[in-house]
């Protein structure tokens, strides 16, 4: 894990066409070719849920790559004419609730933003999202808020009752199926380059950083015997 880590680095820092011959390639050409640099495609068909107790920053390079991705397609015009006519297949499939309900957790997601309550997921998901990517966020953000404001956290990968660890593997199995009903992986090109903020929630639950909550801890705290009381860690 590790390593491919680390070979994403070159595409989430620099252009993520580099290692493409010519500007005609297609979806799938392109995915072959960022698979056979860094096996993060292989690496998504393993458990969303143990990538994320894992500590490697896995998701949060998907993220920057991501990101890039989108900006390079943005900025070139029409230099890469088969993706940049390429609908993404998933984000087609929006209503007008579904893309109001995107841009309500996107905000919701910046910094000092107040967070949504768990009843804005529910009932979007009662309405139906069109867009498997959508259903997956709402239950990665219900999963979000479990850590943030309930201190509810995933145990052991063999327990399928714990509350968290059904809502990212429910998420990861939604995604999985839409998949699968495709004969290729164009569907992965779909995944890093939908507006759902897909990446983001799966990067705020990695367990990377001891001074913030994850999906299977709190942040870093300390308890000074003699005072009884939590303290400001050192």
């Amino acid at each position: 894990i590790g390593i491919i880590a680390l070979r994403m680095l070159s595409y989430g820092y620099s252009d993520p066409f580099q290692f493409n011959e010519g500007t005609e390639f297609n979806v799938l050409e392109w995915l072959d070719v960022f698979n056979s640099h860094t096996g993060a495609l292989d690496l998504l068909t393993s458990s969303w849920a143990a990538l994320l107790a894992g500590g490697w920053p896995v998701f949060r390079e998907l993220l920057h790559i991501s990101r890039k991705l989108k900006d390079r397609l943005a900025d070139n015009g029409n230099m890469y004419p088969q993706l940049t006519e390429r609908q993404n297949e998933c984000d087609v499939l929006d209503s007008k609730e579904d893309v109001t309900y995107r841009d309500v957790v996107k905000q919701a997601l910046q910094p000092g933003k107040a967070k949504l309550i768990l009843g804005t997921h529910l009932v979007a998901m009662a309405r139906g999202i069109r867009c498997p990517f959508g259903k997956a966020t709402a239950l990665l953000s219900m999963a979000l808020d479990m850590v943030h404001t309930h201190n509810m956290y995933q145990g052991s990968l063999k327990d399928p009752q714990n509350f968290v660890y059904t809502l990212i593997s429910t998420a990861q199995d939604v995604i999985s199926k839409w998949a699968k009903t495709k004969t290729n992986w164009s569907p992965f090109f779909d995944l890093l380059t939908t507006e759902w903020p897909i990446w983001e929630l799966l990067s705020e639950l990695a367990c990377t950083d001891s001074e913030e909550a994850c999906s299977t801890r709190s942040e870093l705290q300390c308890y000074d015997m003699l005072q009884r009381a939590e303290v400001p860690c050192p």
